[in-house]
């Protein structure tokens, strides 16, 4: 099979004559996809066993797929548009492999966008522009480097967080044995109450919530006392296993997710539970003390920039929020935790880790995405009591962010201290410093959100700035 795809690379330059306005096979979406998987994971690329696992639908009038999803074994998946008049990667993940069965409604609502907006070039008979032209002929070509542009900037912020709305963490959801085996004879948690766990999760925030509330459901009356129960965020794990956990573990994440469902008078279903999102902006204030500056809003008629301006806005302040829509079917939500400058987006999509990865919200030049996609931005939890406002400049790096074992920070200038304040406002860590580089060892610190203060020396005598950065200890 290796030799096959060997000799199919060496071909492959033969493709470079018709990239122009022509369809995509199977063969040309192996290479490229092999192609800038080898090169942005820094892989050989004659020891890649690419496998295309997926074809979307095909457009109209056409015979080529909108798309091809090709694995690379257990590693991670690339997906390759079936036009060449479109951006060639349209998403990209080295966290494992595009599983195809049972795909997640809300994951195909987000790729069925991508069907749309192939369809839309083929529709218009659209010309390809020079710089999507120029993408192709190198990926065919070998002759394909990863931009520097193509950096993270943030995140991902939810670290390795791969929760699930399966067993474990439906445990407290409605009893139900007419689903899946995966549930366990529970109702499924639901991908709204899932992403608002994942957030709290996140911010380790509240402590305690406010108030209760009842409502009628398919399975009775529903109740959760938000305001007498403690929410236990020590002992959430990113993830549950095959192996057995401690009660106390599954009872804190099983707690979160069934209060953060009752908040948004969840629809329980045996393997599909849905909310309204709207109902998410009310719960998180009014239910579990989250400030005013939560919001809903729809792309709409917004411009692409002023879009993207409102999502990376968000990260950029160290803010997971969550995306979605409404389709045929009904409403979808997700987390967005992460970004590149090439502007990929990194999803997390609430189920177990399947499918993760970097996804672009551009088709084409003339041609953004859905107008009915919609986010919930301004979560954020309690302020830190901090006196100096967030100097902005950026001369100073944190990575990796989230960190785990060393967060290491650069600058442009002299660092004289460095102190890691926890979401109480405690200094957790101080390190005296005078260099323009410091390795910390955070590896003591709990899982969280802290506020590192970096004070620099600008050059002139006596003089001192201090700097705030968020982030995440994983």
């Amino acid at each position: 099979m290796k030799c096959k795809f060997v000799i199919l690379i060496v071909l492959s330059t033969l493709l470079l004559g018709s990239v122009s306005a022509t369809p995509v096979d199977e063969m040309k979406a192996r290479v490229v996809a092999s192609r800038f998987y080898a090169n942005k994971y820094n892989r050989q690329i004659e020891s890649l066993n690419p496998a295309i696992v997926y074809a979307a639908a095909a457009i109209r009038g056409e015979n080529n797929p909108a798309f091809y999803v090709v694995n690379f074994d257990s590693e991670g998946f690339v997906i390759v548009a079936g036009d060449d008049r479109a951006q060639p990667i349209l998403a990209f993940s080295d966290e494992g492999a595009f599983v195809t069965e049972n795909i997640p409604a809300h994951i195909q609502f987000f790729l069925d966008g991508y069907v749309d907006g192939i369809q839309y070039i083929a529709d218009k008979n659209l010309e390809n522009d020079a710089a999507t032209q120029r993408q192709w002929e190198m990926l065919l070509s070998g002759s394909y480097m990863t931009p520097k542009e193509a950096e993270v900037i943030v995140g991902p912020l939810l670290g390795d967080n791969r929760w699930n709305q399966t067993k474990y963490y439906n445990n407290l959801c409605p009893a139900d044995d007419t689903g899946d085996a995966a549930y366990d004879g529970h109702a499924a948690v639901g991908c709204g109450a899932l992403v608002m766990g994942q957030v709290m999760h996140y911010w380790r925030f509240p402590t305690t919530g406010s108030g209760s509330h009842s409502y009628s459901s398919n399975y009775g009356t529903l109740s959760a006392n938000f305001g007498a129960t403690t929410y236990h965020y020590e002992n959430m794990p990113d993830r549950f296993t095959y192996f057995e956990h401690p009660d106390s573990c599954v009872e804190a994440v099983a707690t979160l997710l069934y209060h953060c469902g009752v908040s948004v008078d969840m629809r329980y279903g045996a393997s599909a539970s849905v909310a309204n999102s709207n109902k998410i902006v009310t719960a998180l204030s009014r239910y579990f003390r989250y400030p005013a500056t939560v919001e809903y809003i729809e792309r709409g008629s917004l411009s692409s920039s002023v879009w993207l301006g409102y999502l990376k806005g968000e990260l950029d302040e160290g803010a997971p929020f969550m995306y979605g829509g409404s389709g045929d079917y009904g409403g979808h939500v997700w987390t967005c935790d992460g970004y590149r400058e090439d502007n990929y987006f990194h999803f997390n999509w609430g189920w177990g880790g399947q499918q993760n990865g970097y996804f672009t919200l551009t088709i084409c030049s003339s041609y953004g995405f859905n107008s009915n996609h919609a986010i919930i931005i301004g979560i954020r939890g309690p302020e830190l009591p901090i006196a100096v406002e967030e100097h902005t400049s950026q001369n100073i790096t944190l990575y990796p962010n989230p960190a785990t074992d060393v967060l290491n920070i650069t600058s442009s200038e002299t660092i004289s201290e460095v102190e890691i304040v926890n979401m109480m406002g405690q200094v957790v860590k101080r390190i005296d410093v005078n260099a323009d580089n410091v390795a910390c060892n955070v590896e003591d610190l709990s899982g969280g959100v802290y506020v590192v203060r970096i004070r620099t020396l600008s050059g002139v005598e006596g003089s001192a700035t201090l700097s705030q950065r968020k982030f995440v200890k994983d």
